[in-house]
């Protein structure tokens, strides 16, 4: 029912699996995932406009905490 910490390296289906989250996503607390490539990064910002988040960047692992819908 709550995931706590989803860890996603999904080698650029990040794009399918953002483009449309659906309830899901309200039900997790923080993300850690590797976005392969421009495109993914915007359907994976788009997927998020509609949450208040923390985030942050280090290396090529992209972690947004504390999600809530807006």
């Amino acid at each position: 029912e709550w995931v706590d910490l989803l860890k996603m390296d999904i080698e650029g289906a990040e794009e399918e699996v953002f483009a449309s989250p659906g309830a899901w996503l309200d039900r997790v607390g923080a993300i850690a995932i590797e976005l392969h490539g421009p495109r993914c990064q915007e359907v994976f910002r788009e997927a998020l406009s509609g949450y208040d988040y923390d985030g942050s960047t280090s290396g090529e692992i992209h972690v947004v905490s504390h999600l809530r819908r807006l």
